[in-house]
């Protein structure tokens, strides 16, 4: 058995040998709007894990670019040791989903907690026979 630490007896227990230790690549991509840039070095990274000679991606990072109008989200897969495949996706209208989300907890919480006022209370106290 072969890990990033080295190489591991088997005569050793399972509960004594050492997890494999999350190996990270990080490619800095630069960002482009029509023809201006963006941001200069978008940082996306993945945490992979070697399992003898095959590798398997743990965790993933994206790389999240909020405007007003849309978001933009940017994320890779390793292909090779000097190639991968960046993967881009544009959310439109995300910050209208957020403001709308705000608008309806704060009517819910209005309507939880709002008191009835004294005149709603007298009111429909001379209305009852």
């Amino acid at each position: 058995m072969v890990s990033p630490r080295g190489p591991v007896p088997d005569q050793y227990p399972l509960s004594l040998r050492l997890p494999p230790i999350p190996y990270p690549r990080f490619p800095l991509v630069g960002v482009l709007h029509s023809g201006s840039v963006v941001q200069k070095d978008a940082l996306i990274t993945n945490y992979y894990e070697f399992l003898g000679t095959e590798a398997a991606k743990v965790k993933s990072q994206a790389y999240v670019h909020k405007s007003l109008g849309e978001d933009l989200y940017l994320s890779f897969d390793w292909q090779s040791s000097s190639t991968g495949l960046v993967q881009m996706k544009i959310v439109p209208l995300i910050n209208l989903l957020w403001t709308g989300l705000v608008l309806l907890m704060v009517g819910v919480a209005m309507r939880i907690f709002a008191l009835p006022s004294k005149d709603a209370i007298s009111s429909s106290q001379t209305y009852q026979r």
